[in-house]
């Protein structure tokens, strides 16, 4: 730890003790995570990978955390400011940032009681109520700003990737997938692509309208999902890694956050919603773009994973979360299948 050591003093210049722990990775993103124990507390030290966001970028995220706070959103790690003034440091060739480490845990699903997923739909609502608000400086108008209304960023480019992964590509990427080593990741690999086959076409024709259709847009988290929603008892403590906040409906962060909690269920994710109308309304089209955003993500999601494991770019001690993230997009591919494919949309219970 001497090496990191230095780098958190340029926070904590005075500070006579600084207890510091390496942090399992525990993400995809590639950062890499120090708890810093002081006096006042605990804080979280990141790393930002080589090839991560660009620095203008996250300053502009630093500023819009920054004014969700003086908003009154207290569940948001907000960075703190080093020796020179600034959020994000330059040192060892590297940029890093320091914020406070969020109590509670990501249990939702150990305890998935009404009380608590009522709290985080209100929460969530709370958070873009307050974002809807923010001025965004000028240097983060390419991610946090603007047309007021247009076709959603997201549902765009989900539509470009259900074009462009046709049947050519998807057999090609199966062919990659058979020179890999058997095993239980490569079975279930291959049955996301054939399942994808099966389901890409219909979806993708149902989506093109509402995808295309201008829709209120604001800065969303867009990463909105069950492991970065932390919980102390029924309560929400914390919303953590919103490094992928940028312009978008916020629609896209609804069916990230309840696919991830709920699953397939359409009769409890309407009650999630209602609970999310009672701080921010929803129009009955919002609540089918939540839906239209879930099935898209099913579908996308698999197959971008079987992309990554092809191209070499899973990392071995990945390969168990990697293995589970895929086996639950499979099982959601498989009633997507059997209730009708695309038609599942229609199951919406609001205004039936």
């Amino acid at each position: 730890m001497d090496c990191v050591r230095p780098i958190a003093r340029r926070f904590f210049p005075s500070e006579s003790t600084l207890t510091i722990e390496r942090w399992p990775q525990c993400g995809f993103s590639g950062a890499a995570i120090w708890q810093v124990q002081t006096a006042d507390g605990r804080y979280c030290l990141r790393r930002w990978p080589d090839d991560g966001l660009p620095p203008v970028r996250i300053r502009a995220l630093h500023h819009w955390l920054r004014d969700l706070a003086q908003r009154g959103i207290d569940v948001i790690p907000v960075p703190l400011t080093a020796d020179d003034g600034s959020t994000l440091v330059w040192q060892d060739a590297a940029w890093w940032q320091l914020e406070p480490w969020m109590p509670g845990r990501a249990d939702f699903s150990t305890a998935p009681t009404d009380t608590r997923l009522r709290r985080i739909m209100h929460v969530v609502a709370e958070i873009h109520l307050a974002s809807a608000q923010h001025t965004t400086h000028r240097d983060g108008q390419d991610w946090f700003a603007g047309p007021e209304l247009a076709p959603s960023p997201n549902g765009q480019e989900r539509l470009r990737l259900l074009r462009r992964w046709d049947s050519a590509r998807t057999s090609a990427l199966m062919q990659k997938l058979s020179r890999l080593p058997d095993g239980e990741l490569t079975t279930i690999a291959a049955d996301v692509l054939l399942l994808y086959g099966q389901l890409r076409e219909g979806i993708a024709n149902q989506l093109d309208a509402p995808f295309s259709r201008a829709v209120p847009l604001q800065i969303c988290l867009r990463d909105l999902w069950h492991d970065h929603v932390l919980m102390t008892g029924e309560d929400v403590t914390g919303i953590i890694d919103l490094s992928a906040a940028r312009w978008d409906h916020v629609a896209t962060d609804l069916a990230r956050l309840l696919g991830s909690l709920l699953g397939d269920d359409p009769v409890r994710r309407e009650q999630a919603l209602d609970w999310y109308a009672e701080r921010r309304p929803l129009s009955d089209e919002e609540r089918q773009l939540v839906v239209h955003f879930d099935q898209s993500a099913v579908l996308l999601s698999g197959l971008l994973w079987v992309e990554r494991i092809t191209s070499g770019g899973l990392a071995p001690d990945a390969v168990p979360a990697v293995l589970a993230r895929l086996r639950e997009f499979r099982d959601r591919m498989r009633t997507l299948a059997g209730c009708g494919g695309p038609d599942l949309a229609s199951q919406s219970t609001h205004g039936a």
